[in-house]
C-alpha cells in the first residue's frame, strides 16, 4: 500500500528530527544515549515488506552516516570509538541497516508468534547486534580491540534505553495500518454493492 510506505517515511523523518532533539539532553544518569532515529527503522521493518525495508535501510543509512560520518557531530554512542567515527567511509550504517533489516523480516516470517512483546525483543536484538557489529567495524579501523571492554555493557545500556518507545511506535504504525485497511475495505464493499446492484427497469 503505497499510502502507508509514505506514512512510515513520515515516521522516519519525525524519528530523524526527535534523534537532534535528543542529542541535546543529558542521559548519564541512566549510563547510555537513546538512539531513536535506529528504533523507528526497526520499528518500521516490522511493518514493511523486503523491498521497502532496503529503501528504507538507504534512507536511515544516509541520514545516520551525514550525522556521524561527515564530522556535524560528535555522537559516537561510546567515547571509546569516537575517533573511528572520521576514518569511516560514508555509507557504511545503509549496509548495517540493510543486513538488520534483513534479519528482522526473516525472523519476522520464521517465528511461529507474533505480536508486540516478540516484535519488541526482536528490535531489541537487532539494537544489540547492530552495536556489536559497529564496534567491530571501529575497532577493526583503528587495528585494535577496544581498550575498555565496558564497552559491551555500555552497549548494553543503549540497547535497553532505546528500546523502551518501541511498543509505543508498533502500536501506533499497527492502528495506522488498520485504519487505512478499514478504509481500503468499506471502499472496495461501497463499490462491489454499487457495481452488483441492479438498474431500474
Amino acid at each position: 500500500m503505497i499510502r502507508y510506505f509514505f506514512i512510515c517515511l513520515a515516521f522516519l523523518i519525525v524519528g530523524a528530527m526527535a534523534q537532534q532533539w535528543v542529542y541535546g539532553l543529558d542521559f548519564n544518569f541512566l549510563g547510555g544515549r537513546v538512539l531513536i532515529l535506529p528504533l523507528f527503522f526497526f520499528c518500521i521493518a516490522h511493518a514493511q515488506r523486503y523491498t521497502a525495508t532496503l529503501i528504507f535501510a538507504l534512507l536511515t543509512g544516509l541520514i545516520w552516516d551525514a550525522d556521524h560520518c561527515l564530522g556535524a557531530l560528535n555522537t559516537s554512542p561510546s567515547p571509546d570509538i569516537a575517533p573511528a567515527l572520521e576514518n569511516l567511509r560514508f555509507g557504511y550504517s545503509i549496509i548495517l541497516f540493510g543486513i538488520l533489516g534483513f534479519v528482522i523480516k526473516l525472523a519476522q516470517s520464521l517465528l511461529p508468534i507474533r505480536g508486540v512483546l516478540v516484535s519488541t525483543v526482536t528490535i531489541l536484538i537487532a539494537f544489540y547486534l547492530y552495536m556489536i557489529l559497529e564496534a567491530v567495524l571501529f575497532s577493526f579501523v583503528r587495528g585494535a580491540l577496544p581498550e575498555n571492554w565496558s564497552i559491551f555493557s555500555y552497549i548494553t545500556r543503549i540497547s535497553l534505553l532505546s528500546t523502551m518507545l518501541a511498543p509505543v511506535i508498533l502500536f501506533l504504525l499497527g492502528l495506522v495500518w488498520k485504519l487505512l485497511k478499514s478504509n481500503e475495505t468499506g471502499y472496495a464493499v461501497g463499490l462491489v454493492t454499487l457495481i452488483s446492484k441492479e438498474p431500474r427497469r
